[in-house]
């Protein structure tokens, strides 16, 4: 109830009416709210993933890169018996050293 400052009387008292106050949620509000949750439970999923992504970035060993060449040279027997020349000219190779496995078909 409200009381007047100057004479101490209650609004009820002064008009004879009783007041009711109720809180009347629209739509839009609970829209809000059910927005307000969602954005609450992105945030936690965005800080999981970007902790995640941070210890994952940590504990995975560097690897050495390798050129292209190197990678298919590790991969392919073939590749280890040929001379340097061989394997990196192929054909155009002039300046072949022993012991090669390169045969020129």
């Amino acid at each position: 109830m409200t009381f007047c400052r100057h004479c101490g009387y209650s609004v009820y008292e002064v008009s004879g009416y009783s007041l009711t106050i109720a809180r009347v949620e629209s739509k839009s509000d609970l829209e809000l709210d059910a927005i307000k949750a969602e954005l609450a439970d992105l945030k936690n999923m965005v800080k999981k993933l970007s902790v995640s992504q941070y210890s994952h970035s940590r504990i995975r060993p560097r690897r050495r890169s390798l050129t292209p060449s190197r990678r298919t040279a590790d991969k392919n027997v073939e590749h280890k018996r040929l001379c340097w020349y061989h394997h990196s000219f192929g054909d155009k190779a002039s300046k072949c050293v022993k012991p090669c496995a390169y045969f020129l078909n």
